[in-house]
């Protein structure tokens, strides 16, 4: 069964972003007051906070969003912005597609392969020369994106690379990009109620259980069944926030039949029972909902 977003919750689209012309690069510099809804998005996004205050929440956890923030969000993945008093953003979005054209050798590029590959939102807390050096650079691409396809592929690049330089040392990545292991996690993702063996994903990649192990380990950090735990738990995190359902009744549509066992897997990967967390985080996201026609401004 595929998952969707809940209905009350926020689905950013690839079409909606870049239906003016044929771009897929946006640039934003958005200002926040208050909360901003709990989000998701089918494209790449890499938000810098330049100035303000708040709180940056996603299902890793949350961290006070002041300036020198970066976070960078995959497809699929959730976040929103809490207390923001007076927060202005850089926002980039990249759509999808561009590492089927333009961008398809970075999957590749030891320095960058890991930002396409990310399994969840990353967050890093960057220096005030290297926030004011991102801030110029995804300005000049902002204002050169209506009017030079060429020009903002090239600043795209230059700007990914200053991303990466501005990143600690051990958060850059070394490791290719893994083509095998991306569509073993789209399949997984598409049906995270399956109840999935390493065997059955092994047949699926016509490879040996052991060397598939650790082929995606590599790639992930992760086993393969680790890795769609986690993402259970996401989509149950968000599940819990966003709508009424029973707690026992949100495990079995994940594929948990046993309550007991999903509230352990739960546990070790957000430090707290599924009920202690819908108490605890509910608040501040507990309105997700917005007009579609207002979220080109986030």
């Amino acid at each position: 069964m595929h998952m969707t977003p809940p209905s009350d919750t926020m689905h950013l689209a690839t079409h909606e972003l870049f239906r003016q012309g044929n771009m897929r690069i946006y640039v934003n510099n958005p200002s926040h007051d208050g909360d901003v809804p709990l989000h998701d998005h089918d494209f790449f996004e890499c938000a810098l906070v330049c100035s303000g205050t708040g709180v940056h929440q996603h299902f890793v956890g949350q961290e006070v969003a002041q300036e020198g923030l970066l976070v960078w969000v995959p497809p699929g993945h959730w976040h929103a912005w809490k207390q923001c008093q007076d927060l202005q953003l850089l926002n980039c979005c990249l759509s999808a597609n561009l590492l089927d054209h333009e961008l398809a050798w970075s999957l590749h590029d030891p320095r960058l392969s890991h930002l396409w590959s990310a399994a969840s939102v990353r967050t890093w807390h960057i220096s005030q020369a290297n926030t004011q050096r991102l801030s110029g650079l995804l300005k000049g691409l902002q204002a050169a994106k209506d009017h030079d396809h060429i020009a903002s592929i090239g600043l795209v690049l230059v700007c990914l690379s200053a991303l990466v330089d501005a990143l600690p040392l051990a958060d850059r990545g070394a490791q290719s990009f893994d083509q095998l292991v991306r569509d073993l996690r789209i399949t997984m993702r598409r049906r995270l109620n399956h109840d999935w063996s390493l065997q059955e994903l092994a047949d699926e990649a016509g490879l040996e259980a052991s060397y598939l192990g650790r082929r995606f380990r590599k790639a992930t950090g992760l086993s393969p069944i680790q890795w769609l735990a986690r993402q259970r738990c996401e989509q149950a995190a968000i599940l819990l926030l966003t709508s009424d359902q029973p707690v026992a009744d949100i495990g079995k549509h994940l594929g948990w039949s046993d309550p007991n066992y999903f509230a352990r897997i739960f546990r070790r990967h957000f430090n707290c029972s599924p009920s202690t967390f819908r108490q605890q985080k509910s608040e501040g996201v507990s309105d997700p909902r917005c007009s579609h026609d207002n979220w080109l401004q986030w």
